[in-house]
Formats: C-alpha cells, sequence, structure tokens
C-alpha cells in the first residue's frame, strides 16, 4: 500500500446521514439498549451489498413457501431489515461498522421495534433518491403533470396494479410534502 493511499485510508469518510436512536425506538425485550441516544449512520449499499440483501430475501421467500408464511411479507421483511443491517455504520466513518451493532443482520432485528426499523429503511430509501443520479429533479412541467396525475386517479391505478409501487409512491410523496413543509 503507498503512503498516498495509507493517508487516504486514515481519514474518516462521513456518512451520507446520520440518524438518532432514542429509547422509543428500542425493542422493551432488548435489555442491551443503551441508556442515552445514540447517533447511526447511514450509508449507501454498494452494489455488493445489494446483491447480498437480493439474496437472503430471495430465501426468506423460499423458506416461507416451505412452511405456513407468506413468501411476499417474508421477502419484504427480510430485505427491509438486511437493508437497514447494510447501511448501518459509524456516525464518524462510513467505511466503519457501528461500534453498538457487531453483528447488524441478528441485532437489529432483535433491539429495534418494528416502526423503528421501517423508519430507518424509510431513511435509507430517501437518501438513496437524494443521491441517485438516475433521479433527475422535476421542473415546473413535470410538477404540472404530477398534479394532473394524481387528480386524475393516477395513484389508485397504480395501486390496483401493483400495492408494493403504490406504498412507494405514496413514501415518495409523503417525503415531498414534508420537505415542503420545512419551507
Amino acid at each position: 500500500m503507498s503512503a498516498y493511499d495509507k493517508l487516504c485510508a486514515s481519514v474518516p469518510v462521513p456518512p451520507r446521514r446520520v440518524i438518532v436512536l432514542r429509547a422509543e425506538h428500542w425493542a422493551s425485550t432488548f435489555s442491551d439498549a443503551p441508556a442515552n441516544p445514540i447517533q447511526v449512520g447511514l450509508r449507501l449499499l454498494s452494489i455488493e451489498d445489494q446483491e447480498i440483501v437480493r439474496q437472503v430475501a430471495n430465501k426468506a421467500a423460499l423458506d416461507a413457501a416451505m412452511g405456513d408464511l407468506d413468501p411476499q411479507i417474508a421477502a419484504h421483511n427480510a430485505f427491509l431489515v438486511t437493508s437497514v443491517a447494510r447501511a448501518v455504520c459509524s456516525p464518524r466513518d462510513a467505511r466503519r461498522g457501528h461500534d453498538f451493532f457487531s453483528a447488524p443482520d441478528d441485532v437489529l432485528p432483535i433491539a429495534l421495534t418494528e416502526p423503528a426499523l421501517k423508519w430507518m429503511f424509510d431513511e435509507l430509501e430517501k437518501l438513496a433518491v437524494e443521491c441517485s443520479p438516475i433521479f433527475s429533479a422535476a421542473d415546473d412541467d413535470d410538477v404540472s403533470d404530477l398534479c394532473e396525475a394524481l387528480t386524475g386517479g393516477a395513484l389508485a391505478r397504480l395501486e390496483a396494479k401493483d400495492a408494493a409501487k403504490a406504498a412507494r409512491a405514496r413514501r415518495y410523496i409523503d417525503f415531498v410534502l414534508t420537505e415542503l413543509d420545512a419551507v
């Protein structure tokens, strides 16, 4: 490793987002919950992490299909938990894991409440949209088209066709409304 590489490796890379886990986020059955709020960094998932998340979700669906569980629900839950677990990092350096969560894949589902995991997933999804080069900023015509589509029943049609996509669209709409409320 060159001197430059060593120097770069020693400089922390701040995570894209830092959230705070408070008492209400911890499961009542988790005895190791910290007494004070803790900061948790969130990083975007790498291509490798995204592939692992897909594999875990597929395995959960197959395992559920062998039993009495709904494969879609099992896959969704595995996708959500594994995505959050892979995104959790040090609040000071995105390249490091979080000190509190030594094995996030195993600890997060028992340590946090279901609403806390969903909130963290929503934060991760918002972060992905904010940072994505794929999603361009909407211009005034796009905003006008969106208003027409929403008042024309596009969301209801999407919900009838694909409930998961409709739920994601509703989360994005909630995000936009929250951002507009801050103005």
